[in-house]
């Protein structure tokens, strides 16, 4: 389905703004060589919740694209994480939604400086790097940084894709958000004129067929 594309993809959901259409769009997008986002895939749901994202991921397979073995990025919503991990899909946590969950969490006790430390422990390049990173932050803050060992290191941290998985620079879903905005104006149609939008958008950029599912 996606021989052209690189080897990353990316899932995100956005609500619907039609007060009578309480829906959640779901998308799945995919980067071309030009480093451009190309819409793989959209859906309405009721809500991001587990079932619906197991249907929306099982419909992506069903027409073809690839999604075993290819890093998925995804923010932490549990519906998402307990669909793709049914699946055996590789998820890759978005950082920026870890540090925007440790502000909630930890308020004041997260400060610029603990943030840039949990950017740095991302990016470690190597098992004793990212250890030796997250000792460095348990010194500062041990409850900090066993939020952050909690969170398996396979499915965010750099240093566990180096060998053999391309990342293409990505660390957060933010290819995958700007799509929300760009589908804003479509968000607030009724769901006929919403894939009929998108689809017109999808074909004005001369991108690959759009999967409604």
């Amino acid at each position: 389905m996606q021989p052209m594309l690189q080897r990353v993809l990316g899932m995100d959901g956005a609500f619907m703004k039609t007060p009578k259409h309480g829906n959640t769009m779901v998308i799945l997008v995919g980067r071309n060589g030009n480093n451009e986002n190309v819409v793989l895939a959209v859906a309405l749901c009721p809500s991001e919740d587990e079932n619906n994202c197991l249907w929306f991921l099982r419909n992506c397979e069903r027409a073809g694209i690839l999604l075993v073995g290819i890093p998925l990025f995804m923010d932490r919503g549990k519906g998402g994480i307990a669909a793709g991990t049914t699946m055996g899909l590789q998820l890759r946590f978005c950082t920026r939604h870890i540090i925007g969950n440790m502000k909630s969490k930890f308020k004041s006790q997260f400060g610029m400086e603990l943030e840039s430390c949990v950017w740095a422990i991302q990016a470690a390049e190597s098992e004793d790097e990212f250890t030796s990173r997250l000792d460095a932050l348990a010194v500062a803050n041990t409850d900090i940084a066993q939020y952050v060992r909690d969170i398996p290191a396979g499915q965010w941290a750099l240093h566990t894709a180096i060998a053999d998985m391309k990342l293409y620079g990505w660390r957060t879903t933010n290819f995958v958000e700007s799509e929300n905005n760009q589908a804003l104006s479509a968000r607030h149609m009724n769901p006929f004129d919403f894939f009929s939008a998108l689809h017109g958008k999808v074909h004005a950029n001369k991108a690959q067929p759009l999967n409604c599912v």
